[in-house]
């Protein structure tokens, strides 16, 4: 993984990972096709299935999967969002060709449902750019100090908002036990209950979320500041070069405005650039019914006893072409 190898391929063991080719500066180069994203926007190029059949296909998987969530219960879609909060969380030491595999932050959580296992292993495998900690701005004129002085006091993370309105006066109680249902209001109706319990669950995750990031934060400042004191090596930090080389020629993703260390993804309809975490906001709509005309002198059909099998799942479209 270059100079900075990930826990995932720890001695190059992973299987399935590139090996990539060298630079003039020494470094692997780092080749991404197009064809993720266009796969994700289009489909799968390599199926000999007609487009109908991709679309019955996935129709099904979404019934399959709308009916196995709707079947989760409350403990278990909570633990859910749990295990999904806890890969979000940047690790200095997860990390591939100077970035990381999880987001630094620019959307929110609530936009972060993407697969992340999958991304993660996209991501090792050079498949999909890394996450890398974007810069605000960038000026081809600065120094290789300037540069260097810039990057090491980047962030792992963007910084959380320590007291937000949506979660005052909500109690959190002990966020080391699972269990909260105690500070529910038990004088109030069920469905008031529910709501309340659902409120306290959003505020403990993002607490804890906060906790968790904080956490890793101080990992890496205080393993940083070993290597830097020389009490330590740590093979999980990148190198000044590797710094200069990768921020030396900063690339402004079109739709976040923030600049990444190149390349990053292009899309193989209109050969855009996209960063990872912008990628990973491209979401498929809701599945629905063929549109039908509507007939005034009919009454409304109700979707709640149509054939599921006739939903159609229709592919994201690409945010530059609508494509």
């Amino acid at each position: 993984m270059g100079n900075t190898p990930t826990k995932l391929d720890s001695g190059n063991s992973t299987p399935g990972v590139a090996s990539g080719d060298y630079d003039n500066d020494g470094y692997k180069s780092r080749s991404r096709h197009a064809s993720l994203v266009n796969g994700k926007l289009n489909g799968n190029s390599n199926t000999t299935s007609s487009y109908s059949s991709r679309q019955r296909a996935h129709s099904m998987f979404d019934k399959m999967d709308h009916d196995k969530q709707k079947r989760k219960s409350t403990k278990e879609r909570e633990h859910s969002k749990e295990i999904q909060a806890r890969g979000l969380v940047v690790k200095y030491d997860e990390n591939c060709d100077g970035g990381f595999l999880a987001p630094f932050g620019c959307y929110g959580f609530d936009k972060l449902d993407y697969n992340i296992v999958m991304v993660k292993r996209l991501i090792v495998e050079r498949k999909l750019a890394p996450f890398y900690t974007p810069l605000q701005d960038f000026d081809e004129s600065w120094s290789r100090e300037e540069i260097i002085k810039i990057v090491d006091g980047l962030p792992l993370h963007a910084s959380f908002e320590d007291n937000i309105e949506e979660f005052e006066d909500i109690p959190l109680g002990d966020l080391n036990k699972p269990n909260f249902d105690y500070l529910v209001d038990k004088t109030l109706t069920k469905k008031e209950q529910r709501r309340q319990h659902s409120k306290i669950f959003k505020a403990r995750l993002y607490r804890s979320r906060l906790i968790w990031q904080e956490t890793a934060n101080e990992t890496f400042l205080e393993d940083k500041m070993d290597v830097r004191l020389g009490k330590s090596k740590n093979k999980y930090l990148p190198s000044d070069d590797l710094k200069y080389s990768l921020y030396k020629n900063g690339t402004e993703c079109p739709i976040c405005f923030l600049y990444i260390p190149g390349p990053l993804n292009y899309s193989k309809c209109c050969q855009q650039p996209i960063c990872t975490e912008c990628f990973v906001q491209i979401k498929r709509a809701e599945p629905h019914f063929p549109h039908e005309e509507v007939d005034p002198t009919k009454p409304i059909s109700d979707d709640s006893i149509k054939d599921p099998n006739l939903l159609i799942s229709e592919p994201p479209n690409c945010p530059y072409c609508a494509t």
